[in-house]
């Protein structure tokens, strides 16, 4: 569901999927780790690919940031599994 709201740009369906995702982290915390890399690339495609002229655009980087960072969270006592992908957000800021 959500890599098909990434392949017809669907921002709806991306920010519920968001939301989704970040309540799965956040109930599953450790256990999430095994599903890390079935959604991460998504996020940052989304993060990376999501233009900030509109503020249905800014609000959905906002929340793809919140749900990175939750996902981060839950896999806090792994940090090999997020490293790579931390220094990807960080650039993204930059």
């Amino acid at each position: 569901l959500f890599q098909l709201s990434i392949d017809q740009a669907y921002q709806n369906l991306q920010e519920e999927t968001l939301v989704l995702l970040s309540s799965l982290a956040e109930t599953l915390r450790d256990l999430f780790a095994g599903h890390y890399a079935t959604f991460m690339p998504g996020l940052m495609s989304v993060l990376q690919n999501t233009p900030q002229e509109t503020q249905q655009q800014k609000d959905l980087r906002a929340s793809c940031i919140s749900s990175i960072g939750t996902i981060f969270e839950s896999v806090k006592m792994q940090p090999a599994l997020c490293s790579a992908d931390a220094h990807t957000v960080m650039a993204a800021f930059a």
